[in-house]
């Protein structure tokens, strides 16, 4: 937008002879030209962004379901070798009974 500047024109006396008037307009123009270009850069930066946590979560899930795999193959040998030892110990027990004294 043009912007309008007055002036006022002094002679020796110090007497106010006339005005100047001076139109200013803004150059250039360009603001639009940037704002979209930095509009345009940032929604590339959002997209990767996103794409980059899509892929990091993917990973983590990956993992955690190894994890979980993991754990529960554990778990399993955990209980198995707690049943085998309970039952060795049951029949250890049953083929040492004590004697009975008359």
């Amino acid at each position: 937008m043009a912007k309008i500047q007055e002036r006022d024109i002094v002679n020796e006396d110090g007497n106010v002879v006339g005005r100047r008037e001076t139109i200013v307009r803004r150059k250039g123009g360009s603001g639009f030209g940037w704002g979209m270009t930095f509009g345009a850069l940032l929604v590339i930066a959002a997209i990767g962004l996103f794409a980059y946590t899509q892929g990091s979560f993917r990973h983590a899930g990956s993992e955690t379901d190894h994890a979980a795999a993991q754990a529960q193959q554990e778990l399993t040998q955990s209980a198995d070798q707690t049943r085998d030892a309970v039952h060795n110990a049951t029949d250890s027990n049953s083929n040492t009974q004590p004697t009975q004294q008359q």
